[in-house]
């Protein structure tokens, strides 16, 4: 963590959290996410385990909530 944010692929992806908490989480989802793509590339059509669907379920939720979040700003732009 630098200056409340985290960068990824030199410089091509960047996240600015407000909160230590915040880029916790991040990193703990990004681990899980991690796991579950080395798995299913490691093991085509596996089912996923319970804990994985979990974590893929809370990924699913983040990244709506992300898309909402973008909606309602592109949607607040001068107009």
């Amino acid at each position: 963590m630098h200056a409340g944010a985290m960068i990824l692929d030199g410089h091509r992806v960047r996240f600015a959290f407000e909160d230590w908490k915040s880029f916790i989480a991040f990193k703990i989802l990004r681990s899980r996410l991690k796991e579950i793509t080395t798995r299913s590339f490691r093991a085509p059509g596996k089912e996923l385990t319970e804990n994985h669907t979990k974590w893929m379920q809370i990924f699913y939720r983040v990244f709506q909530r992300l898309k909402q979040i973008e909606e309602e700003r592109a949607g607040s732009g001068p107009g």
